[in-house]
């Protein structure tokens, strides 16, 4: 199937259908046909808002774009229809729609049973979809001669559900229906929690749908400097991780502006610029931190910063990516993640700041320095170093408190001593 998105009266749409060469008026259009799909809107906004839209409809209801175009043909219709409640050609198309997905569900019936499992899920889905969308229009009119012939395509519905899950569809009393089209931007990832998507590896349906959030809140970061930016092609790499390109028209094709590297655990890795955008701003560039990095970045809502094994987490407002919180991926230990330019503006850089303090430690972030700072033990339960002082080695940040390795050097080695059991050392006079 293909997509394909165009710009009317200051607003965008799109047409959806299953080869292009097919007369245009059988594809399934926004402006005509987006009553027929609960959630669908007949234009909208942005570039990018319409064609995740209608990607959406590509991917969950694949049936009712081949009904529209079987319904078309039958038809021979000579222009789009006009709809007003429910006529006729409404209740013929529902009735392609599912006379369509019917045969899904005979070819179902033959598959292999690993096959069997996976495409009846999709099945299920786009089904529990159909009935949705028919009742919300069934809710839109009064009870008339065409109602009961809608209400017999949902009881056609729920009999193949039946046949394919084995168990009947669960009624939700006194909800709103849900509409098969997805929000357009949902922060899934700061609902979940970056430090619970670090410890785990996530796969299968909500890894495409949290790719999807994080990728849709870049887009809208970004359409300040390209008003028609998409989300494009999504590939799975040999790692485990994913790309997701964030592309833009242009005339005679499409080109990548930026793509959005993330690891197996849905963690944001890197910010790639294409090849055009390279050509405009190099990564290493101020222009590009200001114009992709700290936009993506803050929209995201984390970025894994792989040399520390660190998640920065950009702060709302104020500081936003210049001055981040960050926890270590393998034991959510606490840092800070400082974004830093040249001395001439020209380029910037990422540095890290060890040992940030929980609010029970009497020391500040900056107090204990590795390698820099003398503290004295002030601790007699350790009367080896009881009065000695070492220098910092290490901090390792703890909820209630911090371990500090010191070393006290003069035969004594290094010791891990609390921040309760030391004092910073006064300079020597």
């Amino acid at each position: 199937m293909f997509i394909t998105v165009a710009k009317t009266d200051g607003r965008y749409v799109f047409a959806a259908g299953e080869n292009p060469a097919d007369d245009p008026r059988s594809f399934f259009s926004s402006e005509d046909d987006s009553y027929l799909v609960n959630g669908l809107l007949s234009s909208y906004r942005t570039f990018g808002e319409a064609h995740a839209y209608a990607n959406r409809l590509v991917e969950a209801m694949p049936t009712i774009i081949m009904a529209k175009k079987a319904w078309s043909y039958r038809t021979a219709i000579e222009s789009p229809p006009i709809l007003l409640g429910i006529e006729e050609n409404t209740v013929s198309l529902y009735n392609d729609q599912v006379n369509i997905l019917g045969e899904r569900v005979t070819a179902w019936k033959s598959m292999e049973p690993d096959e069997q499992e996976k495409e009846g899920e999709i099945l299920a889905k786009e089904m529990d979809g159909i009935v949705a969308n028919i009742e919300s229009v069934l809710q839109q009119v009064e009870e008339d001669e065409n109602t009961e012939d809608l209400e017999t395509l949902v009881d056609r519905v729920g009999d193949m559900r039946v046949q394919v899950t084995g168990e009947e569809p669960e009624e939700e009393e006194n909800e709103e229906e849900q509409p098969i089209v997805m929000p357009s931007l949902s922060q899934l990832g700061a609902a979940r929690g970056c430090k619970q998507a670090a410890a785990e590896v996530v796969r299968g349906d909500f890894a495409k749908e949290v790719l999807r959030a994080f990728a849709e809140a870049a887009m809208r970061a970004l359409q300040p400097s390209h008003p028609e930016v998409f989300v494009g092609l999504a590939t799975h790499l040999l790692d485990g991780g994913y790309e997701v390109a964030l592309s833009e028209p242009i005339e005679g094709g499409i080109r990548d502006v930026v793509s959005l590297v993330f690891d197996e655990r849905l963690l944001l890795r890197k910010i790639v610029p294409s090849q055009p955008t390279h050509e405009k701003c190099s990564y290493g560039s101020s222009n590009f931190l200001e114009r992709y990095w700290e936009p993506v970045v803050s929209a995201v809502g984390h970025i894994l910063i792989e040399a520390a094994d660190a998640v920065a987490l950009p702060a709302s407002s104020g500081s936003g990516c210049r001055d981040m919180m960050a926890f270590r991926t393998s034991d959510g230990s606490k840092s800070r993640v400082t974004v830093s330019r040249s001395d001439d503006g020209s380029s910037w850089f990422i540095s890290e700041a060890m040992g940030v303090r929980t609010a029970a430690s009497k020391f500040t972030e900056t107090d204990l320095k590795p390698d820099k700072t003398q503290v004295r033990c002030t601790n007699k339960d350790f009367p080896t170093y009881y009065g000695r002082t070492g220098t910092v080695r290490r901090v390792s940040p703890k909820r209630d408190y911090a371990d500090v390795t010191v070393d006290f050097m003069r035969g004594l080695g290094e010791v891990v001593l609390t921040d309760k059991d030391i004092e910073i050392a006064p300079l020597p006079s």
